[in-house]
């Protein structure tokens, strides 16, 4: 088995050297080296590295995989479960950094999913306990 692995130089240019400023595209587009290897042009969010392949993907998306067929969907490789996943915090702070830049500059990340609700936005458990009432 041989496994591929870019420089940390490489990466390092790749994502903008962990540089509070990335290049955020005017239309809003995102680049490849921020994109999820599983959902292609959508940004990668928790970003975590393959073990047996060394792909980069958002967590959420491949956890999900992971536990269906305990095999890589890049690579094939069986026997990849999710507690193998490695964090990348260099590409999460990349990540991070990009879509500051983009809030900064008013520009909208196509890709870029509804942000999950804060402990602000999350219905009180009596208003869930009367939802569930009502679909019944």
């Amino acid at each position: 088995l041989v496994q591929c692995m870019p420089s940390e130089k490489d990466f390092d240019k790749a994502i903008g050297a962990g540089e509070t400023k990335v290049h955020v595209p005017p239309d809003g587009s995102i680049p490849k080296e921020l994109q999820c290897a599983l959902t292609k042009d959508s940004l990668i969010l928790d970003a975590v590295m393959l073990p047996c392949c060394q792909t980069n993907v958002s967590h959420k998306v491949v956890v999900p995989r992971l536990l269906d067929s305990s095999c890589c969907p890049i690579c094939m490789q069986p026997d990849v479960t999710a507690d193998m996943l490695q964090e990348n915090k260099k590409l999460r702070d990349s990540v991070k950094a990009f879509i500051r830049s983009a809030k900064d500059k008013g520009i909208t990340i196509r890709g870029l999913e509804a942000p999950l609700p804060t402990g602000k936005d999350k219905p009180a458990a009596s208003d869930l306990q009367q939802e569930s009432k009502d679909e019944e």
